[in-house]
Order: C-alpha cells, then structure tokens, then sequence
C-alpha cells in the first residue's frame, strides 16, 4: 500500500511539474548554466509576504556542487534543516508510444524525509527585473543570494 502512495504522489508531482512549464523558462534555461545554479537561494520578501504564517514552505534552500542540497523548511516562526539531493534539467518520461507522461524542470530538489516519504520539487528558472529567479509556477520565488 505505501509502495502504491508513493508511486501516485510520485506521478503527480509529475505532472505538476510539467504543467507548470513555461516559455520564459524554457528561453533561460538555454542561457543559463549549472554553475550559476550553485549557491544560496531565499525566498523572495513578496513570496513570504503572501504566505499564511503556518505554512510550511520551503523558506530557502542551498546547492552544492557536489550535488547535495541543503533545505530550510519553515514558516513565519519556525524553521528547520534538512539535507537532500539536486538536479539540473531534470526530465522524465514515463510510458511508451500510446499513452505516456513527460516531464522537465530546471533544478529538481529531493528531500528523503522518512524510510518512506520523500520530498520532490521542481523550481523553473525565470527572469525577473535582470535578475535570475527559480519559481514553482506558484507564488513562491527564490532569489539567489
């Protein structure tokens, strides 16, 4: 039954991630390379502006070059450290020619938080007043430090 959970959270995560594709971030993608990537990402002031105070969101994050991510997970009061794992121009197809999923994000942050629960996120790359963004095609921006 978890083996069964996981693997739906698994496609639908996804599929979110390839909804959530968008020109902009196809066009930077191309420009940018993973060295760019490495360093600290924060959440950008008018993302925690709009989150509610209990929350729980990804509040920052950190990218090693060896591939390793360190995640700041955390609210309005709150936060804690967790370590992970980073991809860049992740992508995934899943099926054959008949019926089939796809997917693509810029940089994929997994989380193992338990025995059975892991993290996933994608983050699409974006341009935002000349400044290099990640974004979950939500609200949620990040802004390299």
């Amino acid at each position: 039954m978890k083996l069964k959970n996981t693997i739906t959270a698994l496609v639908c995560v996804l599929l979110l991630v390839s909804c959530l594709e968008s020109k902009t971030a196809k066009e930077t993608s191309l420009k940018t390379q993973r060295e760019q990537m490495i360093g600290d990402w924060h959440f950008s002031s008018e993302s925690f502006q709009r989150i509610h105070p209990k929350d729980e969101v990804v509040m920052a994050f950190t990218l090693h070059d060896d591939a390793t991510a360190t995640v700041v997970f955390g609210n309005k009061n709150t936060s804690r450290v967790e370590k992970g794992s980073w991809s860049w121009q992740y992508k995934k197809e899943l099926g054959n020619e008949n019926f089939g999923l796809s997917s693509s994000t810029d940089v994929l942050v997994k989380v193992q938080k338990s025995k059975d629960k892991v993290f996933v996120i994608g983050f699409q790359l974006e341009m935002e007043d000349q400044e290099l963004r990640l974004s979950t095609g939500r609200a949620h921006k990040y802004v390299k430090q």
